[in-house]
């Protein structure tokens, strides 16, 4: 459970309806508002519930003709990465990561996440995947010497280690 300062919160608030919604709440589809006791963070936002962690916790919508509740999107570009037809199309894509600086830990990133990266805990670094090639030996050689390289000239030790020699991962 998040802790929240007292002045980031309102609790213990309540509601008979008609101020409310939930995301699967509609005015059009004739459910009713949410009715029950709810509580307000500092951000604007509103969940049901006296406090957090008071039974589950659903974000609240105000209810006016001019609101509706924002769309529930699916998460986009979130690892696993996998490459994309035009990827394979082009036989090869490029694959991010960032190692820790005063440990053994490395990690796969989007390219969001990757431009995002300024941390001075951890190295970003990036090199291009093989996808497609005259066979799974030849693609599995160029991706391993690839990597080595990549270690080499990132300073990143055990890179080849973290790719655990699945050097011919996403052959096609």
């Amino acid at each position: 459970m998040v802790y929240y300062p007292k002045n980031k919160i309102k609790t213990n608030l309540s509601t008979n309806g008609g101020e409310f919604q939930t995301a699967t709440m509609t005015v059009a589809s004739g459910a009713p508002s949410y009715s029950g006791y709810y509580y307000k963070l500092a951000s604007g936002k509103y969940y049901t519930g006296k406090f957090p962690g008071d039974k589950t916790n659903e974000e609240l919508f105000p209810l006016n003709p001019t609101t509706t509740p924002p769309p529930i999107l699916p998460k986009t570009n979130t690892p696993p990465l996998f490459p994309t037809p035009e990827d394979y199309k082009n036989g090869s894509f490029i694959r991010y990561f960032k190692k820790k600086v005063n440990e053994f830990l490395i990690q796969e990133l989007t390219l969001d996440q990757f431009q995002l990266e300024t941390s001075i805990l951890y190295t970003p670094f990036s090199m291009e995947w093989r996808l497609t090639g005259e066979s799974i030996d030849a693609v599995y050689n160029i991706n391993k010497n690839m990597s080595l390289l990549t270690e080499q000239r990132s300073n990143i030790p055990g890179f080849n280690v973290y790719l655990n020699n699945d050097y011919a991962k996403y052959y096609k």
